[in-house]
C-alpha cells in the first residue's frame, strides 16, 4: 500500500486530534513496538514551539480526552506513579529527553 510519509502523519494527526500545531519537527527515530512478536515499528517525532490552535470538536473520533499540558520535570514521577504506564509513551518521552539534553541543553548523552 502507498503510506503516508511520518512527518507528513504527525503534522496532521497531533492537528486533527488535538488542535495542536508545531513550527518546529524533529524526528527521534523508529523503534519496533514488540520485537520477535511483530513487524510493526513506530517512528517518533517531537512536536516543539507547540500551540492550540483549535479545540477538537466533541464529534471528532479520535479526540485525547484528558489531555493536558505538562512540565518536562514532572514526567518522571507520573511514570513513577504509574499516570503514564504503556511503553510507546514512555519510549518517546526517553527519547525526547534524550534530544533535549543533547541539543538544547548541549549536554553531552551516552
Amino acid at each position: 500500500g502507498n503510506k503516508e510519509h511520518p512527518m507528513k502523519a504527525a503534522k496532521r494527526e497531533l492537528a486533527e486530534e488535538t488542535g495542536i500545531v508545531a513550527s518546529e519537527w524533529v524526528s527521534l527515530g523508529k523503534t519496533r513496538i514488540a520485537g520477535g512478536i511483530i513487524t510493526e515499528r513506530t517512528t517518533f517525532i517531537l512536536a516543539r514551539d507547540v500551540s492550540l490552535e483549535r479545540r477538537p470538536a466533541a464529534d471528532d473520533s479520535y479526540v485525547v480526552g484528558e489531555g493536558k499540558f505538562v512540565a518536562i520535570d514532572r514526567i518522571g514521577a507520573m511514570i513513577d506513579r504509574g499516570e503514564i504506564d504503556d511503553c510507546q509513551s514512555i519510549t518517546g518521552i526517553y527519547l525526547a529527553q534524550r534530544w533535549l539534553t543533547r541539543y538544547v541543553l548541549g549536554v553531552a548523552t551516552n
